[in-house]
Formats: structure tokens, C-alpha cells, sequence
């Protein structure tokens, strides 16, 4: 099962990182108010206690009358399938269909900072919409809306090498790049982009490849994802999505990004300012 959160709040992160998270989530929404000895006969390596104490404290798991049980929404398919079917869910999945590519962009892009209210647990087997990003605000930043982790996917890259997580799928960019300082990378990245806009060819090297094996650039070095330079607001779309909770727009995403790009929608992003040529 997946947690969804907070991530701003660096406790939360922490918890479900732990080695116990997903088995004890997994046990409890089997075992529903279990006692402390059950628990105890089920993780009996140290530490474990602590760690329940602070799933209590943040709320995930409710204590009383001497039992435990899970304080967090669980979501499955059948939950998926009827946030699908709702009228205002149907109706926003076909305006979003309708829109170009870099409207899609465009519309999106503010809503990679959107947190839940509170943490929810989805079962494995639910394609939800994650947006994610990567590079640095007022620079040149990497966007990604994806349903599950690709290879091709620089920014979930990023936010994997944040969270000190090495998934395999990125083994072979890790390989490449490594751990390479985030900041450094775009702005490698944006000299690239700036050559191949010139028409001109980059200089052979590890950022000019990490561009070639993720397929943002082909040989003949031709961008194949948008770049975009400004944004502009899509006001009713905007109210009527907000109308959503997270775990109703997660899915609405995971919808769109699987119906129209097979799980993942990538671009650039760049304000058009910072880019004017200078004469």
C-alpha cells in the first residue's frame, strides 16, 4: 500500500520510511482492534513500541480501550472506479482531454504543491496521478505527471534522490549521473537547451546523455517535450477542480495520464523573463 501526506512535514516522512510502515499498516487493516500483545507477537524487533507510540501521536493509529487500529482512510479499486464514475469527475477528465498539450501543462503545473488535509493509504493496485518536480523555482525546472515510476522520468528521479530513495527503474540514470547536486545538473541542463535552440550541438557528456537515454532529446537533437516560457491561469477549470478532495484529484490524474500519454507527461518549465535574450 502507498501513504499519501504531507510532505512538508519531515516527521511524517520519516514514519513512512521506517521498516516497520507498510507491514504494520498491512496488519492492522487485516487485524482491526488487535491488543498491544498481538502487536508484540507480530513485530518483535526493537524499536517497534517507539514507533508505534509516534504512528498513535501523528494520528494514524488510534488507541483505545486498549486496541489499536488504523486512524487513515484506505482506498481500493472499488473506490477508484467510483470517484471515476461522479459526474463532476467525468465532466473535468473531458474538458482536460480537450485542452492542448501545453495547456494541460499549463493547468497542472501549480498543483504539484497540492497536499492533502490529511494522509490517506491506497492499495497497490490504484493508478493514481502523482505530479512532480524538479530544478529550482525562478530557473529552469523538470515537470513530470505520472501513475507509476518511469525510467524516463527526470523530475521523479530528483524527488527520489531527495528522499535518499534509489528505485531500480532509475538505476541506469543513477549509473550516469549519480547523486549529482540537483542545482548543478539544471543548470547544465539549460545550456544544453540553450545550444540545441541556437541549432547548434552541445558537447558531448553525462548531462547531454541523461537528455538522450530519457528521451527528451533525440540524436538529431530536437526537444520531444513542451518548454514552456509562461503560464496562464485557467480560471473555471481551476474552481471546479478544487472542488475535489486530493484523493478524488490523484485519480482524476491518474485517468488523464493514463488515457492520453500511457502514463507520463513531461516538460520544461522556464519563466519567459529570465529567457530574453539580452542585445
Amino acid at each position: 500500500m502507498k501513504i499519501y501526506y504531507d510532505t512538508r512535514k519531515s516527521k511524517l516522512y520519516e514514519l513512512q520510511a521506517k521498516v516497520f510502515f507498510t507491514p504494520l499498516m498491512t496488519f492492522l487493516q487485516a487485524r482491526p482492534n488487535c491488543t498491544l500483545r498481538e502487536l508484540n507477537q507480530q513485530f518483535s524487533e526493537k524499536g517497534f513500541v517507539k514507533y508505534l507510540e509516534s504512528c498513535i501521536e501523528v494520528g494514524w493509529i488510534e488507541r483505545a480501550d486498549r486496541r489499536y487500529q488504523l486512524n487513515l482512510p484506505f482506498y481500493t479499486q472499488e473506490d477508484q472506479q467510483q470517484v471515476g464514475k461522479e459526474a463532476a469527475v467525468q465532466e473535468l477528465l473531458q474538458d482536460l482531454l480537450h485542452l492542448s498539450q501545453e495547456e494541460l501543462a499549463t493547468f497542472l503545473q501549480p498543483f504539484v504543491t497540492c497536499q492533502p488535509e490529511t494522509a490517506y493509504l491506497v492499495a497497490d493496485d490504484v493508478p493514481m496521478g502523482r505530479l512532480q518536480e524538479a530544478g529550482l523555482p525562478g530557473d529552469l525546472q523538470a515537470f513530470s505527471l505520472v501513475t507509476k515510476p518511469d525510467a524516463s522520468d527526470l523530475a521523479g528521479y530528483f524527488v527520489a534522490n531527495r528522499h535518499l530513495e534509489e528505485p531500480v527503474i532509475y538505476s541506469q540514470l543513477a549509473q550516469l549521473i549519480g547523486d549529482v547536486d540537483e542545482e548543478y545538473y539544471f543548470q547544465q541542463v539549460q545550456w544544453i537547451l540553450s545550444r540545441v535552440g541556437k541549432g547548434k550541438a552541445p558537447k558531448a557528456n553525462i548531462f547531454y546523455e541523461s537528455l538522450l537515454r530519457t528521451g527528451i532529446l533525440t540524436k538529431e537533437n530536437q526537444l520531444t517535450i513542451l518548454y514552456l516560457r509562461n503560464l496562464s491561469e485557467t480560471t473555471e477549470l481551476k474552481t471546479k477542480i478544487m472542488k475535489l478532495n486530493h484523493f478524488e484529484i490523484s485519480v482524476l490524474l491518474g485517468f488523464l495520464c493514463e488515457n492520453r500519454f500511457k502514463g507520463l507527461f513531461r516538460w520544461f518549465y522556464k519563466e519567459k523573463t529570465i529567457l530574453a535574450n539580452k542585445r
